[in-house]
């Protein structure tokens, strides 16, 4: 039986390390909120979609139309959770907004 080295396999990480803003940036306060936002988001969610008449071994089969249906309910959920990231009201014109994945060449002009 091969010995796997665990201390190399977390040097090797494929995740990207989290990138903290320096305490002086300008929204430095609201990029805090959010991540309060996001990690209490699992409380606040609700799903309303109700999926009937399919084996669980087949729910993969609805990976793409399920993952937008909760990407959008996610933006809304947070939308709806603005007291917690903008409790004095300083971005009221800001939203999230979920964009649809797209290939970058449908947003290039052909016309240039």
């Amino acid at each position: 039986m091969k010995k796997t080295n665990t201390a190399s396999l977390k040097t090797h990480s494929a995740e990207p390390s989290p990138v903290t803003p320096k305490c002086s940036w300008a929204h430095f306060a609201l990029w805090q909120r959010v991540k309060d936002a996001l990690n209490a988001l699992p409380i606040h969610f609700r799903n309303d979609t109700f999926i009937e008449g399919i084996n669980a071994t087949d729910i993969f089969t609805l990976n793409s139309a399920l993952g937008a249906t909760i990407e959008n309910q996610v933006v809304e959920t947070l939308n709806q959770m603005r007291s917690v990231w903008d409790s004095e009201n300083r971005y009221q014109t800001y939203a999230f907004i979920r964009q649809p994945q797209s290939f970058p060449d449908l947003e290039r002009s052909w016309f240039v």
